[in-house]
């Protein structure tokens, strides 16, 4: 083989050889961008019957409740806030004058009261978890910390407050006031 096919052959595989090892650096790229995102937090917020902070709850109140007697009234419970929420409710700043010791109470899930005059009911059955006296300050009106009940955003529900005054009640009891007040408590499901 003569020496220029001998040089040629070789620059021809040199040729070959740079050709299998050339890389290229365009790689293909592409952006997109998202504008305005708004992150909005969730807030929690109980009303009872359409009131915030503080309700006047007339519902129960009577001028004369006599042994034997009853009263009731009807509130909503709404959650108005973004997030679901769990509460309960307990009686607080009762008398302790003697009175509520001769005071039954019933919590139920109606819409409505039954009767009339001294003797104005919740027909319904107890709700589970619900107040059966008022005789203690700090104690179960509906539901517990434990055993809340749940609401979603927009939910409600009614609940209907029966107080009976004992058909045995003490005559020193006449003329008697029992200042009750119930306070609800909401947390966010879930949270302890």
């Amino acid at each position: 083989m003569s020496r220029a096919v001998h040089t040629r052959a070789v620059l021809a595989l040199g040729l070959v050889a740079a050709l299998g090892v050339t890389r290229t650096a365009a790689y293909w790229s592409d952006t997109r961008t998202m504008p305005d995102q708004t992150f909005t937090l969730g807030h929690l917020d109980l009303v009872v019957d359409g009131n915030d902070p503080d309700t006047t709850f007339t519902g129960l109140t009577t001028p004369a409740l006599q042994p034997g007697g009853s009263t009731a009234g009807v509130m909503t419970v709404k959650n108005v806030g973004s997030i679901p929420l769990s509460y309960w409710s307990e009686w607080l700043d009762v008398d302790s004058g003697g009175m509520n010791s001769s005071l039954t109470a019933k919590v139920t899930g109606d819409s409505a009261t039954g009767g009339s005059g001294t003797a104005i009911t919740c027909p319904g059955t107890a709700l589970p978890n619900s107040a059966t006296s008022i005789t203690t300050a700090n104690t179960t009106f509906l539901g517990t910390n434990a055993a809340r009940r749940t609401l979603a955003p927009g939910a409600a529900e009614t609940v209907c407050v029966q107080v009976t005054m004992s058909a045995t009640a003490p005559g020193s009891l006449q003329g008697a006031t029992a200042p009750v007040t119930i306070t609800f408590h909401a947390k966010q499901v879930g949270a302890p």
